[in-house]
């Protein structure tokens, strides 16, 4: 009988922190891409955008005045998904909580301003600081501040991207490493919590409409399969090519709050050829789905 209520009760505060921490980072991380959407719009499309050299410059005073608020909020260092899973792993999931909140803002304002970067990385930081940050709540006891970054990250993916499947997974597969009743169950309540919760509040904001298809010929499998491990190729290229460019920019021996700046003057030069290449790709993948786009034009 005490085993049983010891059960319940330990069950109640998993699923009490779990759907806190769904909320919380749920509304903030839905907040955190729709404004980042909103600004983009504002600031990237007519008629607020001027078209010519006014609007050439007019962009180039965005993208510098955002750089240089950027590298003074980041000091230097850009906080993302390996700074999670280091925090998981090595310091039993505990986040420097105002790195993490200055990391997010140099986040934001980036994005917002038209980085060609995406949100997915700011997101998974954000959630986990938002989720560390609850676990730190009496009722909760310190021993939860690995499973709270965990919840964090699912409902921050869950409610931003209308995955909850996906935050789940990537929550165990890529934060924890595993799986376990005392993890899974906050985890996957603050998913379901964060998705619902987000998409109560804000319109559903869906990507692409997906039409069933009965049967695909046989050699579409084939295809896919090439498909595939084309991508994984070009993605472990990229990566390769994007530590490449963080190792140039650590010997370049210019101040932290420089390198934005000729990252910004380098994004600038390439937009007023392929002005795509601004915000975190979202209405260009639109356009593609759409069949807006070929494929020369997504290359």
């Amino acid at each position: 009988m005490h085993q049983t209520r010891s059960l319940v009760g330990s069950l109640t505060i998993l699923t009490m922190f779990g759907v806190s921490v769904g909320l919380a980072a749920g509304f903030l991380s839905d907040v955190f891409a729709r404004g980042i959407q909103m600004f983009n719009k504002l600031l990237l499309t007519p008629p607020y955008l001027q078209t010519g050299m006014i609007g050439a410059l007019q962009l180039l005073g965005v993208l510098l005045t955002s750089s240089v608020v950027v590298g003074v909020l980041q000091r230097g260092k850009t906080l993302g998904p390996v700074d999670t899973i280091e925090a998981t792993h090595c310091n039993a999931g505990h986040i420097d909580l105002h790195a993490g909140m200055r990391g997010t803002l140099a986040s934001f304002i980036a994005l917002a301003s038209g980085a060609s970067a995406g949100q997915y990385g700011p997101l998974v930081h954000f959630g986990a600081s938002i989720g560390a940050l609850i676990s730190r709540a009496r009722p909760f006891g310190a021993d939860m501040a690995t499973i709270g970054v965990g919840c964090g990250v699912s409902a921050a993916i869950a409610a931003a991207f209308s995955a909850p499947i996906a935050g789940v997974i990537f929550a165990h597969e890529v934060l924890l490493r595993h799986y376990s009743l005392r993890a899974f169950a906050p985890i996957t309540v603050a998913a379901i919590t964060g998705h619902l919760f987000g998409s109560s509040l804000f319109d559903a904001d869906t990507l692409a409409v997906l039409h069933t298809v009965e049967q695909l010929p046989y050699l579409s499998y084939l295809a896919l399969a090439v498909l595939g491990i084309l991508s994984a190729l070009f993605a472990k290229y990229f990566m390769q090519l994007v530590d490449f460019s963080d190792r140039i920019a650590e010997r370049s021996m210019l101040p932290g709050w420089a390198r934005p700046v000729c990252a910004a003057l380098m994004l600038w030069l390439v937009a007023l050829l392929i002005p795509e290449v601004l915000g975190t790709g979202l209405l260009p993948l639109r356009q593609t789905l759409a069949g807006e786009f070929g494929a020369t034009d997504t290359a």
